[in-house]
């Protein structure tokens, strides 16, 4: 932990940093299949697998387009799809991955600024920051939706975190699991540690 007392701050990722988003993604694609498949279990078991499985196979990208032609579901069904995937309650929550639980502990235990800054919609991001079991460290940290300010890997949205603390980007410790995420911390001068390098 001695590495970490040079900086001043941390700033850090959510998803797949914090905590496993695919706890969140699957939850809410449970929901859809019940909304889209009803009363017929059947079906709503088999949309249910085909976007679990599409996503761990081909990723995200287009996965209700996917899911529309596979059993030919009307696209009007998107907004509400939507709606699900950005408001879904998860009754267990999700928790932190260890070794960034102890990394959040020493920063906030010092004193020391801590700042989550993510990517995506800012409705279903902060729905997912009211599913993780902060335990009583989200109230002392801070959070940036990227996408209200300049998406990563732009650095304008850690250049204002910065402004507002008086800091320099040398101060300031970034850790993520992305390539926009380095990338964010190489533009605006911070050092970054993987997450993988963490858990």
């Amino acid at each position: 932990m001695a590495r970490y007392a040079p900086y001043k701050a941390l700033l850090i990722d959510l998803d797949n940093t914090i905590y496993d988003e695919n706890l969140y993604l699957f939850a809410a694609y449970s929901k859809i299949a019940e909304y889209l498949g009803g009363s017929n279990e059947k079906l709503r078991m088999k949309i249910d697998n085909f976007l679990k499985e599409t996503f761990r196979k081909e990723g995200r990208r287009n996965l209700f387009d996917k899911l529309f032609d596979e059993f030919d579901i009307d696209s009007s069904e998107m907004q509400k799809m939507l709606e699900i995937m950005r408001n879904v309650k998860v009754e267990s929550g999700f928790e932190i991955f260890p070794g960034v639980r102890a990394i959040l502990n020493r920063f906030t235990g010092d004193g020391k600024i801590v700042c989550v800054i993510t990517n995506g919609n800012p409705v279903q991001q902060r729905n997912k920051v009211a599913h993780v079991n902060w335990n009583g460290l989200a109230e002392k940290m801070e959070f940036i939706y990227a996408d209200e300010i300049a998406k990563k890997p732009s650095p304008e949205a850690a250049l204002m975190f910065f402004k507002k603390h008086g800091l320099k980007g040398s101060e300031v410790l970034m850790i993520g699991d992305s390539r926009e995420d380095e990338q964010c911390a190489r533009a605006a001068g911070m050092d970054f540690i993987h997450a993988e390098d963490l858990i």
